[in-house]
């Protein structure tokens, strides 16, 4: 406390000064800040708030299971009658996992198998109107096959993911397709409105109409195939046989993919009449563009060929470690069922040895034995109740997890392909836009297939993780119950406790060595299920190699016939010839991948059938299992009657199997015979329409070329009169001309054949570098993966059947690869060679065109006619339908000739001397240096100027697309 003079109201003199202190007083009360506390209250008050809501929410959660559980328990208890004295056989009946397949959680609805993509609401935009378009084939996992109750029901839910799969590919390869056959279609037309040939309304009129028609044919054959399928599913005698009414779906299927591949020819047909008839092309340039756009497809068939053998070995990897984890599953039920076992009969061995040593009596025996067997399946028929619940619970967690994961992928994916579709309209290449989507796609359901693969471990993870902490309980369980037994068998007898403790560690002991002898086992198990899935493997390596060899001997039988046919028609040209084994080795390739996918559905529907018989063997067997524990409890003749009964019904059942398994097979085999005959009609139907419209075409242009040939045969032999006779050239001049065009086409084609072995010698040396340099480096990229899994497998301690199982697949990796490496070089060969024999006939027949023209305008030029002489000789030539406007063509392009030789030559019109001409060899392009012609010199055109020159429209040149009408 401060205080002053001033304060204490003191006088002092003018001399005297005042100094202020300062004093301290304790008090005892405490001073309040009002707006300290108020802000406190509320914020301990917000505070408060804040925790009760986070905290409540988990808490409510918890009371409603519990009170859930509780209900269902309540349920379960009263619909269970309780037995008076269990039988120690009756604990081999309880399974680890009584899951009831009708309950809510556990049973799934099963949809429509030729549904299409169904629309799933977004994870993460609940409340809006997001949708996710994912594929009901991905929904389903390893939970599933899990939470069957035996191991043929889970054989029969892989073969249904299997063939759902397969489907979703098939669905997938369509969509593809017409995606990429409208991406390239758009793509040739945009290039033909660059060159003017069609405008940009029509470009995107034509490719929107068409994309709508493609949409609309497949929404109709969906359509359609859900309202039979739709039909045969409330069928009443189908429905009662789920085996004919598997057939007939697989019937239908096959039915509706023949219709789908047929109607998409039949438009492919229809765009080429479509162009003809409204883009104001040519039909030239319609078949340019259709021919590309085949040529396209081709490669994508060839491509999705080799996708398709990759999903397939992906689903058969897939499946075979999917049945060595059901396998393990049903090992690891029997060692716990064998525990159970040997739990009781351990117990009862030691108890009798007491009787027998007098300690205990017969009575005390018989009732200790009871209440422990009574106490234990009271201990496994609650565990089995409590592991029910939480996997029921756990497998909906993970299906959700499963849903919203795939979702997410789903919608990254489908952000891809937008970006992609996006920058094709910038793309240089239609190659690069069908290489650049196919493997986009590609890498795509590789993605889909790793997560899947992730997903699925971590069921096997999750159901692990719940099987070790039931283990727990129930030792937790079985350890409480024998204490009570070691109890009472103190208090009802005469047993010391030292006796009882031995009892104990005698029991513990067997138990012990019990579960040594189980783990041994279990190695040894593990053992056989390695090898077991090698040689699964190395069997579906097997078949996938017998089926592409199939599929190969097929083809080259093909190709032989359709080289038989080609070679027996001679009216075709080798470019006809060519584009007809284009065409038939597209077909072939889209027949080859078509009869593979419906192998591939049909074994699985097959697998399924088989499946479902094989299931209700089982439960046959389960039934006469039963029987045979409770034998005891039942009338000796009624046990006898009851056993009859179920082995007839078992003897009927397997031989049922046995010959529906034959008469499957034999169904395979003629489906897919029939299936091949079809597709193949159906090719060879294509094939006859493409060879009758190339015919057709061929007469068309040969006839216009002959009668060109004829026009110009005939004004040749008209100068040649004109010069011999009308002005007194003498026939050595005429005939030195047409020796000099003599020379200089047969040195043309000499140049020519010089020229096409020079180009192809360059090209077979420079594919084979690229051969060499491309298996370097794939022998690289092999050994390299090969280190990285060999390194990855060491580090989770794989044994020797994994390493020689990765060996199995590096060499066959290796054999494929040179395989594809061989069929391409091969492939790029021949297209190589393709483009040099073009080119050069070409060129070919540009000079020999330039040649005749210089022929006639040499002939013409020496003959010194004059014009009315001129037009005669072009009339007399010239017969036939538009012949007059043909006349005056050639007779303006015939002047125009004429003037130029004159010039070239330095001769003046009516000079009298023309003994002394100098004729020489006129040089070609296919030479070096310049041309030379009547003695002067004229550079030879510089390569990149030839596309300009080839543009212009040479002398005498007739247009074959300018007269509608062909003259016959």
């Amino acid at each position: 406390m401060s205080v002053n003079c001033t304060s204490l109201r003191l006088s002092y003199a003018s001399y005297d000064f005042c100094l202020p202190i300062t004093v301290y007083l304790d008090s005892d009360e405490f001073t309040i800040d009002k707006a300290w506390i108020a802000g406190a209250f509320i914020l301990g008050l917000i505070v408060g708030a804040a925790l009760t809501t986070l905290c409540v929410r988990p808490f409510l959660a918890s009371w409603a299971k519990k009170k859930r559980q509780d209900e269902e328990e309540m349920l379960l208890d009263t619909a269970i009658a309780a037995s008076p004295v269990p039988d120690e056989k009756k604990f081999k009946s309880i399974q680890a996992v009584p899951l009831d397949p009708s309950s809510k959680k556990a049973g799934r609805k099963k949809s429509s198998r030729f549904k299409r993509r169904k629309k799933v609401k977004d994870a993460d935009e609940e409340g809006t109107e997001g949708k996710v378009e994912l594929d009901e084939a991905l929904c389903r996992g390893m939970v599933d096959v899990l939470s069957q109750t035996n191991g043929m029901s889970s054989e029969v839910e892989m073969a249904e993911q299997d063939l759902s799969a397969i489907v979703a590919m098939e669905r997938s390869q369509d969509q593809e397709k017409e995606t990429l056959m409208l991406k390239v279609l758009e793509y040739l037309l945009r290039k033909k409105a660059d060159k003017r040939l069609v405008t940009e309304n029509f470009c995107e009129n034509f490719v929107k109409k068409t994309e709508q028609d493609l949409r609309d044919m497949r929404h109709m054959i969906d359509r359609e195939k859900e309202e039979e399928e739709e039909k045969l599913k409330n069928d009443n005698k189908l429905s009662k046989d789920p085996q004919a009414l598997e057939t007939e779906l697989q019937a239908l299927q096959t039915r509706f993919n023949n219709k789908q591949g047929k109607l998409q020819r039949d438009y492919k047909e229809k765009i080429r009449t479509d162009l003809i008839k409204s883009s104001g092309m040519s039909e030239e340039e319609v078949e340019s563009v259709m021919e590309k756009l085949t040529a396209q497809m081709s490669n994508l068939e060839e491509k999705r060929g080799q996708e398709q053998a990759r999903q397939r070995r992906v689903l058969e990897e897939r499946l075979a470690k999917r049945r060595q984890v059901v396998e393990y599953k049903g090992e690891v039920e029997k060692e716990k069922e064998e525990t159970r076992s040997k739990q009781v009969n351990s117990m009862r061995e030691l108890l009798t040895a007491k009787v027998l040593n007098g300690q205990l009596l017969e009575r005390q025996n018989d009732e200790l034995n009871a209440q422990y067997q009574g106490n234990l399946l009271t201990l496994y028929d609650g565990l089995g109740k409590e592991y029910s619940l939480q996997w029921n619970d756990l497998s909906e967690e993970m299906r959700n997890f499963r849903l919203k994961e795939m979702q997410n992928l789903a919608k990254k994916q489908d952000q891809e392909r937008s970006m992609f579709a996006h920058k094709t309209q910038a793309s240089s290449s239609v190659t690069e836009i069908v290489k650049g989507y196919h493997d986009l796609l590609s890498r795509q359901h590789a993605e889909q297939e790793r997560l899947s693969n992730e997903l699925d471990k971590k069921d096997v993870q999750k159901m692990e993780e719940l099987n070790k902490e039931m283990q727990k309980m129930e030792e937790r369980g079985i350890k409480d119950e024998t204490e009570k037994l070691m109890d009472s068998m103190e208090s009802v007898s005469d047993i010391t406790n030292s006796d009882v403790t031995k009892i104990m560690k005698q029991h513990q002991q067997v138990m012990e060595e019990h579960k040594a002898r189980q783990q041994r086992e279990k190695q040894a198990m593990l053992q056989r299920l390695q090898e077991k899935l090698h040689q699964r493997l190395v069997s579906a390596s097997e078949a996938e190699a017998r089926d592409s060899q199939e599929q190969q001997m097929l083809c080259q039988e093909q190709a032989q016939t359709m080289q038989k046919v080609l070679a027996s028609n001679i009216d075709l040209t080798e470019e006809a010839k060519d584009k007809i084994l284009k065409q038939h080795e597209q077909n072939m390739q889209a027949l080859s991948n078509q009869l593979q996918r419906s192998k591939m559905r049909q074994q699985k529907s097959l697998e399924m059938k088989l499946n479902q018989r094989r299931a209700r063997l089982v439960d046959l067997q389960k039934k006469q299992e039963d029987l045979q524990r409770r034998s005891t409890q039942m009338n000796e003749k009624d046990h006898e009657k009851l056993e009859m009964e179920l082995e007839r019904q078992i003897a009927a059942e397997s031989q049922k199997l046995e010959e529906a398994r034959l008469a499957a097979v034999a169904e395979l085999r003629r489906q897919i015979a029939a299936e091949t005959a079809e597709a193949l009609r159906a090719q060879d139907e294509e094939i006859g329409l493409l060879i009758g419209r190339l015919q057709v075409g061929q007469a068309r242009r040969k006839a216009i070329l002959e009668r060109q040939d004829k026009t110009l045969k005939e004004l040749q032999d008209q100068l040649e009169d004109k010069v011999t006779a009308s002005r007194g050239l003498s026939g050595g001049a005429a005939e030195q001309i047409l020796q000099q065009h003599n020379n200089i086409v047969e040195h043309l084609n000499q140049n020519m054949q010089r020229s096409r072995q020079t180009q192809k010698r360059q090209v077979s040396e420079r594919i084979k570098l690229m051969r060499k340099q491309k298996e370097q480096e794939i022998e690289t990229q092999l050994e390299e993966d090969a280190e990285e899994d060999y390194n990855e497998q060491q580090q989770k301690g794989a044994g020797y059947a994994s390493l020689a199982l990765m060996q199995s697949f590096l060499e066959q990796r290796h054999q494929r690869a040179m395989t594809e490496l061989e069929i391409t070089m091969s492939a790029e060969l021949e297209k190589e060679k393709d483009e040099i024999n073009r080119n050069i006939e070409t060129e070919l027949q540009r000079e020999l065109q330039a040649q005749r023209q210089s022929l006639l305008t040499n002939l013409a030029a020496v003959s010194n006619l004059s014009h009315k002489e001129l037009e005669d000789a072009v009339d007399a030539a010239v017969t036939g339908k538009h012949s007059e406007k043909q006349a005056k063509r050639l007779a303006k392009d015939l002047k125009q000739g004429i003037e130029r030789a004159k010039t070239s030559m330095s001769m003046e019109y009516g000079a009298g001397d023309r003994q002394g001409l100098d004729f020489r060899r006129t040089r070609t392009d296919l030479e070096e240096g310049d041309v030379e012609q009547g003695g002067a010199a004229q550079h030879a055109r510089r390569p990149a100027s030839g596309k300009r020159f080839m543009k212009k429209k040479p002398a005498f040149a007739m247009d074959i697309h300018e007269n509608g009408d062909d003259d016959f």
